[in-house]
């Protein structure tokens, strides 16, 4: 008897377990986007719907009103910053559709259909198995082959814009907004152009990878490869790429930066840059416009800048200026500037007197730059203590003067190098910084499984302070790398360079947001 009812206890704690599991994957989207959502909790009801009558959207509204949500019909007010909830009746069924308020983006899916549980829940499994590992459910996809595609002839890449800009103007439509594209390879960073003959729905994609730099044309979820080109050097891995129009002439020059690992057994692994001034041709084709540089090249203000490597440090206090003469990009005779921050964890902003720098800890402090010595060690001004996660990116390996040991003495306890992680991407547009956040976690070695979400972060300076807002889309994915693109209204658009895994290694894609 004691038995049995030992043996009934468990049975009652799983099906309670079962249960609410049950109940908590009812609206596994909604309850997902819900929980990440950081503009107003308001949303918005087709006009005529019972928010309390209607059979279909009376239960979310319950689920609305326990998450802090305002629930309203259409009419009866504005929500510019918030969600909208509709009903829509296509070839696959009814279903609930949350957008975004102020672009229309697609943010969940929720099948609807009056079916036997069995058909419902077989249903959602589908729609959940046919959503793209990582990040939004995909409207449109479109597969990108690996073999290189026969040569079509290219359209000049010249546009009308001013010489510092390196936005592009893109159709803010739902889809595009979700679309995921797959990329081939293992692409490390990326840059965007603008197709004035293409626009708004096309632009030039540029995507450096560990031994080569390829032009992309993307048109309507397609890539299409163009051209590509390979640096005349030995070279381990990719850095960092940046894009601009360094000469004013409507055609965009690239500045990719590689490294170098050198193996030795006496002095350790030290990684050598190479980097070069690219030019992009009229027609297909890439070239180097400068010798090889190597040394780190940063935009700042539409200008390129470089900065070379530190014989025991990361980087070396001299910046110089990349200037065209001669018919060639050369780095300036004498530094312009000495400073002791790196060119790829600080950027001058908001004005022109402070800069806005990533220190040890992962965290943004905004310091005051005014004079000779403030530019070499700069006043802290503000710290902004959001979470911005751990960010595990491309590297560098640097001697050290003395080496270090673990324990004890032996040859193998010996440490003679040490490796350098280079800090995320900080883009300037507008008034504003962006950057991104790491959400996502790579999840225990071996049996672990990644959780978490990535996004982006547009920093703005307040009388108060920093300022963190979150306005795209989290994404179930390591953001790898991305570029900012001007939509029509005028608001920030994003190109993310996404992959299954941190290290890079994984599927990669490309999403618009």
């Amino acid at each position: 008897m004691n038995l049995k009812r030992w043996m009934f206890i468990p049975g009652i704690v799983l099906g309670v377990v079962f249960c609410s599991v049950a109940l908590a994957t009812g609206w596994p989207q909604l309850e997902s986007r819900l929980a990440t959502w950081d503009g107003a909790r308001e949303v918005q009801l087709p006009a005529g719907v019972n928010p309390l009558e209607d059979p279909h959207f009376a239960p979310v509204v319950e689920l609305l009103l326990r998450e802090g949500f305002a629930v309203h019909t259409r009419g009866q007010g504005d929500t510019p910053d918030g969600l909208i909830l509709s009903r829509h009746q296509g070839a696959r069924g009814t279903r609930l559709i949350l957008k975004r308020a102020r672009d229309g983006a697609l943010l969940a899916l929720e099948p609807l259909e009056d079916a036997p549980p069995s058909v419902s829940k077989r249903a959602a499994n589908e729609d959940q198995r046919s959503t793209t590992k990582p990040g939004a459910k995909v409207l449109s996809t479109a597969s990108v082959s690996r073999s290189r595609p026969p040569a079509v002839p290219a359209e000049p890449l010249r546009v009308q814009s001013t010489p510092q800009s390196h936005t592009m103007r893109v159709g803010s439509s739902a889809a595009a907004a979700e679309m995921l594209v797959d990329m081939p390879g293992a692409p490390r960073s990326i840059a965007t152009w603008p197709a004035a003959e293409e626009a708004p729905q096309g632009f030039h994609l540029f995507v450096l990878y560990d031994t080569a730099l390829v032009h992309f044309r993307y048109r309507s979820g397609q890539l299409e490869r163009i051209a590509e080109f390979t640096p005349p050097a030995r070279v381990s891995r990719a850095l960092r790429l940046e894009c601009s129009d360094f000469d004013g002439d409507g055609v965009p020059e690239l500045a990719p930066v590689w490294v170098e690992d050198i193996y030795s057994v006496d002095e350790g692994t030290r990684s050598r840059l190479h980097s070069w001034v690219v030019e992009v041709g009229p027609a297909r084709g890439m070239k180097a416009g400068s010798a090889d540089l190597e040394g780190y090249l940063a935009l700042v203000d539409g200008r390129l800048y470089l900065q070379e490597r530190g014989e025991y440090s990361a980087f070396s206090s001299d910046v110089y200026a990349v200037e065209f003469t001669h018919g060639t990009y050369q780095r300036s005779t004498t530094p312009v500037t000495q400073a002791q921050h790196w060119v790829f964890n600080h950027a001058r902003w908001p004005d022109n007197e402070r800069v806005l720098i990533w220190n040890d800890d992962q965290r943004l402090v905004l310091a005051t730059r005014s004079g000779a010595e403030a530019e070499k060690a700069p006043y802290s001004t503000g710290t902004l203590l959001s979470d911005f996660g751990t960010y595990v990116g491309a590297s560098i390996y640097v001697p050290l003067e003395e080496p270090e040991y673990r324990s004890g003495f032996s040859a193998h306890d010996k440490v003679m190098a040490r490796k350098i992680r280079v800090p995320r991407r900080m883009l300037p547009y507008g008034d504003a910084i962006f950057t991104l956040a790491r959400g996502r976690e790579a999840g225990m070695p071996l049996v672990g499984k990644p959780s978490g979400r990535d996004k982006l972060v547009q920093i703005n300076a307040g009388q108060t302070g920093l300022q963190a807002r979150f306005p795209f889309t989290p994404v179930d994915a390591f953001i790898l790398d991305f570029d900012l693109l001007e939509q029509q209204g005028g608001n920030p658009g994003a190109i993310l360079l996404l992959n299954e895994k941190q290290d890079g290694t994984g599927k990669a894609y490309l999403q618009i947001q």
